[in-house]
């Protein structure tokens, strides 16, 4: 497990940690990767097609992925692409590390003795976070199933760890997403504000806790102070995912194209594997008249999907993201036939099918997926009114009838 100095910074290459001084960050394990092979060069410059061969061995990926990890790796270290100290671009070549490295092998591990400013688990036993681990990959997979077995893992964890403050922010997001698309009758939005508090009370510093907070209150209606919560997760830490994402996703829904477009686009470079708020950033650019970035955003998230189905192809939410990435790239047919058998009908994750259908100009077939989802338990009206796919279905009836059925969406 190779420990390295580079410049002022202390690198744990297994922990994914970088250390300078009492700054700590965590990167991600491609980027901690690529930070590895260039290392193990001792200065000389790495090709690009080497890293990718090396840091993706065995998966077919585009070159946006690397530029995504060097990226990643200079927010890090602070580090200037235009004036490097640590990463060196070699032109049409590759990369380097300057300044020399030093490598320091016998060093033991320190991973759960700091703690990662940006996910915060160092403080948990082996059990919690292998729990934690578990209900973020079931939400990250969204439909009704998945996201119950979300919240009954987090719900575990914090019984395990009830002074994770983690934790209780990560629950009170998936309980919030829980109301929004699958189940309104549950309790699940007071539980959700009161998990985001305990979160705060617990570290008031915490980004995702006050993220968390602001999609919590917006959900009740509370714009004014969705924002400022909004805001205050900005200012702990703005470099996280979550901190973009959650943002993003409530603007969009409330018609704030603009700013969702860029928050998401940001959500998306933070976090190089999503593809999921690429596929919204472009429907809010889309929407603004940026077609350029619309179809930038479009391509990058298709690259992603196809990597990840690459793994699990039979993932809902990647085959529905594919079907839009293509249908909006003027291959329909296709498209239409990736989504088809998708989502079975009874899944409220339909919804992510109507957008498709609908820009494909299916309107009969996106109206009958809009009532199922809708009977299955998707209910968010503010991003149903401000979905720009579903404009080829706003002069129906049918869906006029729907979306009045709905209501308005807002607790009391």
């Amino acid at each position: 497990m190779a420990h390295l100095e580079l410049g002022q910074w202390r690198i744990d290459l297994a922990a994914r940690e970088l250390r300078r001084g009492e700054t700590l960050r965590r990167v991600s394990p491609k980027a901690a990767a690529v930070l590895g092979i260039l290392a193990d060069a001792d200065g000389a410059v790495v090709s690009r097609e080497d890293l990718l061969d090396e840091a993706w061995s065995g998966v077919l990926v585009c070159e946006e992925v690397l530029t995504h990890a060097i990226a990643e790796l200079r927010r890090a270290l602070d580090d200037s692409p235009k004036n490097p100290v640590c990463i060196e671009t070699v032109h049409k070549t590759g990369y380097r590390l300057l300044g020399g490295v030093i490598h320091d092998r016998a060093r033991a591990p320190e991973a759960f003795n700091s703690t990662p400013i940006d996910d915060r688990t160092s403080d948990l036993s082996l059990d919690a976070y292998c729990t934690v681990l578990r209900g973020r990959a079931m939400f990250e997979r969204g439909g009704r199933q998945n996201m119950m077995a979300a919240i009954e893992a987090y719900s575990t964890a914090a019984a395990t760890a009830p002074d994770s403050a983690l934790i209780q922010a990560d629950l009170a997001a998936i309980l919030t997403f829980m109301h929004l698309y699958y189940d309104q009758n549950s309790g699940h939005m007071e539980r959700a504000v009161q998990t985001a508090d305990m979160a705060l009370r617990l570290d008031p510093g915490l980004t995702k806790g006050n993220a968390a907070l602001g999609l919590a209150q917006g959900t009740y209606g509370q714009r004014t102070k969705a924002m400022d919560s909004f805001a205050r997760a900005l200012h702990c830490q703005g470099d996280e995912f979550c901190a973009h994402y959650l943002p993003g996703r409530y603007m969009f829904a409330y018609g704030d194209m603009r700013g969702a477009a860029v928050l998401l686009e940001r959500a998306a470079q933070l976090k190089p594997d999503d593809f999921h708020s690429l596929v919204i950033a472009a429907k809010a650019f889309r929407r603004i008249g940026d077609n350029a970035s619309a179809a930038r955003a479009i391509r990058t998230a298709h690259c992603r999907i196809d990597q990840y189905l690459q793994a699990d192809p039979d993932d809902a939410r990647a085959r529905c993201g594919k079907a839009f990435c293509l249908v909006e790239s003027g291959d329909v047919e296709e498209g239409l036939k990736i989504a088809t058998d998708a989502v079975p009908s009874t899944e409220p994750l339909l919804y992510y099918y109507v957008g498709v259908l609908a820009r494909a100009g299916e309107v009969s077939s996106a109206l009958d997926a809009l009532e199922a989802s809708l009977d299955g338990g998707w209910a968010h009206p503010a991003w149903l009114r401000s979905d720009p796919d579903l404009a080829p279905l706003r002069s129906e009836i049918r869906y006029r009838r729907l979306e009045a059925a709905l209501g308005d969406g807002l607790m009391s």
